[in-house]
């Protein structure tokens, strides 16, 4: 028996299929049972529901890929190349570091569309060109005995490798599938007893990396459900969101209402006054996007004016996913340390010195110094080798203060690091991130940049890229539960909302 679920922004599709959830674990076990979804973070939350089992038990409630290399981890030796981004770039000139930004990074240089090609042809099994960026990505995995993700499912599927035991799978976020995804996901769905498949065309908004909204619609099923009343958006603010799809001529058309009592708050706002209103709502749930994530430092400069925390809770742990970790980890700690005025570890200070920069943090020669120390480091030993500046900032204890001197490229990873350390709960703290990134989120006031870059405005003349954008404003808009708020481009090229 196979059920596709059909809903609109916060109809509450995920919410149908947790429900499904928790009455199917009265009839099947943990371990009879496949959710997967692109959220690892929603799969997180679905387990912690089921406190009578133990969380080991969950096995197959995961990413697609993360099913496929626990399997392969079963069966043979490698690691991914993805954990391995820094040492590529380091090794071949090849920087992909910050690769979840494909498209982002394919507007600015050739090479990396180049790239995005490549990954859209092994999406769609079909064989990629190889050209020299390519060959450098396929050269270095072969040197170093590594996959990544495209090989994770392929090898599955070529060798017809899935879990045993699975009765009921749930498959979530499915307009966002690729061919590559959905062949191996037969594979699963020839083997359950009762199939759930839910998705929304409306919010199809990876068609950049291959996926395919069409796969969804056109895949057969015994019975269809329509979800069509949003729990979480306000009139006002649906109905301008629809403005933006209604005109898709690929779109499937559904009824959308809404059970809010409230119409919600639209607001036109100018950049200059966003420190203003982050301010006023300091006490409520926050959320700034953008459509890049390259608009989003200046967001964060006024953040760090206004002493607010940022933080993604809709992504997973950078930590998790960088040669770096234990160094940002050990770097970090330290600061706090510093600032809570704690003796420190050598190994933490090492770490520290590895990327805080001489003469803007540590004073010249405080490398060669401090090396030599074998055991803990007292503060009064440390102060010495710091710039007054620092030492100022320590003294008050303010770690605003102290963000001045961490270099950009590690303001992201301290901010996350102070969310997932649990150091952020008596800040104020606001959800940032692109419109991919918080898919799937939602909060009480959301400000939305009306910023595109040249790339995306060029391509608004093809009509197939003009109805991908349409989806991801939608998606956008529709975070909103109460107030939305949207900032007026300082960019050249605005949206124009």
């Amino acid at each position: 028996m196979i059920t596709k679920i059909i809903g609109s922004a916060g109809t509450g599709k995920t919410t149908t299929l947790n429900e499904i959830c928790e009455e199917a674990i009265n009839v099947y076990s943990p371990e009879e049972i496949g959710f997967f979804s692109f959220a690892k973070a929603s799969i997180e939350s679905l387990v912690k529901r089921f406190k009578q089992y133990e969380k080991k038990r969950f096995k197959w409630f995961r990413t697609l890929h993360s099913l496929c290399y626990l399997l392969l981890k079963q069966q043979r030796q490698f690691d991914l190349i993805e954990l391995h981004l820094q040492e590529l770039a380091e090794d071949t000139g090849l920087d992909l570091r910050d690769l979840r930004y494909i498209n982002e990074m394919s507007y600015q240089r050739e090479e990396y569309e180049l790239f995005r090609q490549y990954c859209i042809a092994r999406a769609n099994r079909i064989k990629p060109e190889y050209n020299d960026i390519v060959k450098i990505w396929e050269e270095y995995k072969r040197q170093h005995n590594y996959l990544d993700f495209y090989d994770l499912i392929d090898i599955c599927l070529d060798e017809k490798l899935i879990p045993k035991g699975i009765k009921l799978l749930i498959i979530d976020e499915a307009q966002d599938l690729n061919f590559q995804q959905w062949e191996y996901l037969k594979l699963l769905i020839e083997k359950a007893e009762q199939v759930y498949i839910a998705g929304d065309d409306d919010q199809a908004i990876y068609t950049f990396t291959g996926s395919n909204q069409n796969l969804f619609y056109q895949f057969n099923c015994d019975d269809e459900v329509y979800l069509s009343t949003s729990y979480r958006v306000p009139q006002k603010i649906l109905q301008y969101a629809l403005y933006f799809i209604e005109t898709n001529v690929k779109r499937r058309y559904k009824k959308q209402v809404t059970s809010q009592i409230n119409n919600g708050r639209i607001h036109i706002l100018y950049f200059s006054d966003l420190g203003n209103f982050l301010n006023k709502h300091s006490s409520s749930n926050c959320m700034i996007i953008a459509r890049c994530n390259y608009m989003l430092n200046d967001v964060k400069k006024i953040l760090k004016d206004n002493h607010f925390d940022w933080y993604n809770p809709y992504t997973d742990n950078p930590f998790f996913h960088r040669m770096s970790s234990v160094i940002l980890n050990n770097a970090f700690k330290c600061i706090d340390k510093l600032l809570n005025k704690e003796d420190l570890l050598q190994d933490e200070v090492l770490d520290l010195i590895s990327i805080m920069p001489v003469g803007k943090f540590f004073k010249k020669g405080a490398k060669k110094a401090l090396t030599s120390y074998q055991f803990n480091i007292q503060m009064a030993t440390l102060y010495p080798y710091l710039k007054d500046e620092v030492i100022d900032a320590i003294k008050q204890g303010n770690r605003y203060e102290m963000l001045k001197f961490i270099p950009e490229k590690y303001e992201q990873h301290y901010m996350e690091w102070l969310e997932f350390s649990g150091k952020s709960k008596d800040y104020k703290r606001v959800i940032i991130g692109t419109i991919h990134s918080v898919k799937g989120g939602e909060a009480d006031v959301v400000f939305l940049l009306n910023d595109m870059s040249q790339k995306i405005v060029n391509n608004l003349y093809d009509n197939n890229f003009k109805e991908q954008e349409a989806r991801v404003w939608y998606v956008g808009l529709t975070r909103a539960k109460e107030i939305l708020y949207i900032i007026n481009g300082e960019q050249a090229f605005d949206l124009g909302l």
